[in-house]
């Protein structure tokens, strides 16, 4: 299970960061980043918690729990996280960088897209 874990967050940390980048702009971009990589550091401080649990109810009890909540927050990400527009920030910084009399950042080419955004959820259906 290690060895599954590990290459799949070789594979998807680098999107994350992309993912990320069109979400925040760059002034807050390391502080969302920085957030993003200590919630597994988190995760794994609180599912310590664990030991309370299994003392208290047992082992099954516990794995439902934790499992629950990560289901529970899986789906809230798949019904309720949209996919951001590529490059929306590059316009915000073309204007800062206008207004401080900085050369401009290379331009991004924008295409037209056919439909409105999706949820996750709705590109599989």
């Amino acid at each position: 299970m290690r060895f599954i874990l590990g290459a799949a967050q070789g594979a998807l940390e680098p999107a994350m960061f992309g993912i990320m980048a069109d979400y925040f702009p760059k002034s807050k971009i390391t502080t969302a980043n920085s957030i993003l990589t200590a919630a597994p550091y988190l995760g794994a401080g609180i599912s310590s918690l664990n030991v309370v649990i299994i003392a208290q109810y047992g082992w099954r009890a516990a794995m439902k729990l934790m499992g629950g909540l990560g289901v529970a927050i899986g789906l809230l990400g798949v019904f309720f996280m949209k996919e951001p527009e590529r490059g929306r920030f590059d316009r915000y910084e073309e204007d800062l960088a206008r207004a401080e009399g900085r050369p401009l950042p290379p331009k991004v080419e924008e295409k037209e897209e056919d439909e409105p955004k999706k949820n996750v959820a709705q590109n599989f259906m």
